[in-house]
């Protein structure tokens, strides 16, 4: 059977995944500390000596758990990432259609409000009907701009169209996400992180610390496994899902668009005050 683009995906991933982790090992052995973008030394040092290594690489006893798992969620998220291109223009659309909203129920309004005993009553009912159509159609718009970006970036059209639906009272039709997917959004909602995207720094917080409940969730903080790890994992995250297109790593951090830095210290910070063990 042919591969999918998204099994082509998990496949590069995996394999840069495991690259990193070999390089690191190799330094390691020889005690050459080399300084990286995720601190990629001292990540491994401390899953090592902890015996947690198996937690984040392919190991046969376990079979699909976790690394297949792990990593096939990590993917998830990078895919996600990438569905987006222009924050900024999506909310101008729907700030423009709001407004075009409310332009046209002041109108009606307005025209309706002429004393004119010329204008039959049932012209004004119309109009009056119109306005309530006009209300319904902005609030509704108003609901899905709050839910917009939680919902577009919860899985790809392709995807999308094989759910199964559901109708509410109002005749709304609200998809129905796999059991698998529900679970782990649930999980990401204790998390605290940006649910309506504003800027593209909007788009890495939340990237950031979904991929950090995702690899915690995994290395739990009984297996001592620190959150200054848990942030060095989400930045090799970045490059392994090839993140770095538009980005220039350096022996230190991640540079994005020459404005601000992706690093390990700003993370963990971000993922303190997200909650995150």
């Amino acid at each position: 059977m042919t591969a999918t683009t998204s099994d082509l995906e998990v496949g590069e991933f995996r394999r840069n995944w495991i690259s990193k982790f070999e390089e690191q090992a190799g330094f390691y052995r020889t005690g050459q500390r080399q300084t990286s973008s995720w601190e990629g030394f001292l990540a491994y040092r401390e899953l090592k000596e902890k015996d947690n290594l198996w937690l984040v690489l392919p190991n046969h006893e376990t079979d699909v758990w976790p690394f297949d798992n792990l990593t096939k969620q990590l993917c998830r998220e990078i895919r996600s990432y990438k569905l987006v291109r222009n924050i900024p223009a999506i909310n101008r659309r729907f700030k423009k259609a709001l407004e075009a909203f409310s332009a046209a129920e002041s109108e009606l309004r307005n025209a309706n409000a002429q004393e004119n005993p010329e204008i039959d009553s049932a012209v004004n009912d119309k109009l009056d009907e119109y306005v309530a159509i006009l209300e319904k159609a902005r609030s509704t718009l108003k609901q899905r701009r709050e839910s917009f970006w939680q919902d577009f970036l919860l899985a790809e059209p392709e995807e999308k169209a094989k759910w199964s639906v559901w109708m509410d009272d109002a005749k709304q039709v609200h998809l129905i996400p796999p059991a698998n997917l529900a679970a782990w959004e649930e999980i990401y909602a204790k998390a605290r992180y940006p649910r309506r995207l504003t800027k593209r720094i909007d788009l890495d917080s939340r990237f950031q610390i979904r991929v950090a409940v995702t690899l915690r969730h995994y290395l739990l903080p009984d297996f001592q496994i620190s959150r200054r790890t848990i942030s060095r994992l989400t930045v090799l995250t970045y490059v392994c899902g090839n993140l770095v297109d538009d980005l220039v790593e350096d022996e230190k951090s991640i540079v994005k668009g020459g404005k601000r830095n992706i690093t390990v210290g700003l993370i963990e910070q971000k993922l303190q005050g997200a909650g995150l063990k």
